[in-house]
């Protein structure tokens, strides 16, 4: 515990602790005796009390409160790509006045994108980047694709020999944030 920290400590089922063993009498007191700042004891409605409400004003009986549903965006999973999620020369394989390059130009972080199959679309339908090949989408309905950099790429000298040369000496590659329902 770091300092300033509130120790609380939450003890169930204190009711029993007058025929419960010396083991869960001295559990009961070390719990009591450990509170710095709260100390809430909580029981079964058919066990009786340390001592009866009323008793005494340090002792209070509050119903149990009905939580909500939790939020459905707790079921949402977020997956943030990196460069070895996305196919880093997709940009460069285009020549200079390919169009891939002024709609890469125009994103900025946080901008919404499409994913049709496997192609990165800007909001006018423009491929703007790819997906890896070995890249795996979660088997879910996908909720929301937003830019969440731009890098700058140059050529690495030994290029795959199954993929084109690059045809620009700079280009930018996208990465996204992807949300899943």
């Amino acid at each position: 515990m770091t300092r300033g920290q509130i120790q609380l400590f939450r003890v169930l089922d204190a009711g029993d602790w007058k025929g419960g063993g010396a083991e869960e009498r001295r559990l009961l007191y070390v719990a009591m005796t450990r509170a710095k700042e709260t100390l809430s004891l909580f029981q079964s409605r058919d066990k009786p009390f340390l001592c009866a409400p009323g008793d005494s004003e340090a002792v209070r009986t509050v119903e149990p409160k009905v939580l909500p549903l939790p939020s459905t965006a707790l079921n949402r999973i977020h997956r943030e790509l990196t460069p070895r999620d996305v196919d880093l020369g997709y940009a460069g394989r285009g020549g200079a006045q390919h169009p891939v390059h002024a709609a890469i130009a125009r994103l900025r972080i946080g901008d919404a994108l499409d994913l049709v199959e496997r192609d990165l679309r800007d909001g006018a339908g423009r491929v703007v980047g790819r997906l890896a090949k070995g890249y795996a989408l979660p088997d879910r309905t996908l909720a929301a694709v937003k830019v969440s950099a731009i890098v700058a790429r140059k050529p690495q000298g030994q290029e795959d020999q199954n993929r084109a040369r690059p045809k620009v000496e700079e280009w930018e590659t996208v990465l996204c944030d992807l949300t899943f329902e």
